[in-house]
């Protein structure tokens, strides 16, 4: 078993539904970022 307890309990706390489209929010701004940024 590994030394972190409170993994599930996040993962059970945050569904799919509301872990996805932060991520793709995420990425999208780092992608936005990364491309205003470029030389």
């Amino acid at each position: 078993m590994r030394a972190v307890p409170w993994h599930d309990r996040v993962l059970a706390g945050h569904p799919a539904r509301l872990l996805f489209p932060l991520a793709g929010r995420a990425l999208k701004a780092a992608l936005v970022f990364h491309v205003v940024e470029a030389p």
